[in-house]
């Protein structure tokens, strides 16, 4: 069963660049974003040396690809779960930022039960979701596992592990290409080792902090 999970949010992609709505829009990463994922893969290769896992990768182009670069390191396989998705933002997806703000739905409280765009998930239901894909990747046989996917989802795997409430457990930041490590420690607790560490990226110059998904 998995004791150890390094989280990792995938590199810059397109759709910043081209001031698209995040979500569900599907795009590649920059060069810039390239750069980032094979920073983290030299700092896992350091972290991990010899050490055995499994990789699991959002189905989005810009996890998968920031995935493939990692496994490409360790000569690893890669387990896509569409679970490990971002936040779904329905119709919103793969539209300007300006063109989604005209069609999202106004907010509604409590904010984590608004869906934003019509066929959108709300917090809630993202929680959920990951949830149901942690506990896939915890029944795995490996201790240790490298999961790669987005800034919110992310947020809601972190939570799920400490058992915070969804309310209590967003407020991470997650930059570009960060590496947060989760472990149960010898008493059976879990717990977190690392947060959003970032160091690799800026002593490269390639830290991100603008938040989008």
């Amino acid at each position: 069963m998995i004791e150890e999970l390094l989280l990792i949010r995938h590199g810059e992609s397109r759709h910043l660049a081209e001031d698209m709505t995040g979500g569900w829009t599907d795009t590649h990463l920059t060069e810039r974003g390239i750069a980032q994922a094979n920073a983290v893969a030299d700092r896992l290769q350091v972290l991990l040396e010899k050490q055995e896992f499994s990789i699991f990768s959002s189905d989005l182009l810009r996890a998968s690809e920031t995935a493939e670069i990692i496994a490409s390191r360790f000569k690893s396989d890669i387990t896509y779960l569409k679970s490990l998705r971002e936040l779904n933002n329905g119709v919103g997806a793969n539209l300007s930022n300006d063109d989604a703000r005209k069609i999202m739905n106004p907010p509604t409280q409590p904010l984590e039960d608004w869906i934003s765009f019509d066929g959108a998930e709300s917090w809630n239901m993202l929680y959920d979701r990951a949830t149901v894909a942690l506990q896939q990747i915890l029944a795995k046989e490996r201790k240790r596992a490298v999961v790669i996917s987005h800034g919110n989802t992310l947020r809601c795997l972190i939570s799920s592990w400490l058992g915070f409430a969804l309310e209590d457990g967003i407020r991470y930041d997650l930059h570009t290409c960060n590496i947060t490590w989760l472990r149960v420690n010898r008493l059976g607790q879990k717990t977190i080792r690392k947060l959003n560490e970032c160091g690799h990226l800026a002593v490269l110059d390639l830290e991100n902090i603008n938040q989008y998904h």
